[in-house]
């Protein structure tokens, strides 16, 4: 386990952006969503939800899966794959990342739908878990511990104190962490339990 002091936050999101693309729940006018990093932008970490899903990094509005070129009685279909760089979606509800484990298991299974596959693959999801949910939230009347790591996380947090704590627990979560490894320092998770 890691830690970070929440003042270096900016710094952390910095150097996160500078390999992967990276999203943050920001204001956005009178909503708060998921936006592209901007180090002037209000991220807010403090909303406990978006007003959109995470589920819109896996289904795009929009996407090209397919150019076709007409000449003369001859249709060539060619497929366009999923391009672009690794991204990270910082700040994840544990509730909006379960999400994730029921929609792997509609369109990861044969057959396998190879654009949300491709997207899937790109993203590393960063839960943030919730030390106080709301008498309106659902999480555990589905289960879902709000203050422990969702398991659709790469990376898995924990607020306490002045520090964020991160947890990698996916292969890709290592990289992720290991990307930054000189802003964070040692952490343990009894410093949560204190």
């Amino acid at each position: 386990m890691k830690r970070i002091l929440k003042s270096r936050l900016p710094e952390l999101w910095e150097a996160i952006n500078s390999n992967f693309d990276l999203f943050l729940p920001m204001d956005k006018g009178t909503l708060v969503n998921f936006g592209a990093y901007e180090a002037d932008k209000n991220i807010r970490l403090d909303v406990l939800k978006t007003n959109s899903s995470v589920k819109e990094f896996v289904f795009p509005q929009t996407e090209t899966y397919l150019k076709f070129k007409h000449s003369k009685k001859k249709l060539e279909l060619t497929p366009v794959a999923v391009e672009g760089r690794e991204y990270v979606v910082f700040g994840v509800r544990n509730c909006d990342a379960a999400s994730f484990k029921i929609m792997d298991n509609i369109f990861l299974r044969q057959p396998v739908d190879t654009y949300y596959k491709a997207h899937r693959d790109r993203g590393i999801i960063v839960t943030f878990a919730c030390n106080n949910p709301e008498e309106t939230c659902f999480c555990t009347a589905f289960g879902i511990d709000p203050s422990e790591a969702s398991p659709a996380s790469d990376v898995a947090t924990w607020e306490k104190g002045d520090y964020l704590y991160l947890e990698a627990k996916s292969e890709k979560g290592e990289r992720l962490l290991n990307s930054v490894a000189t802003l964070l320092e040692d952490g343990d998770m009894a410093d949560l339990e204190e």
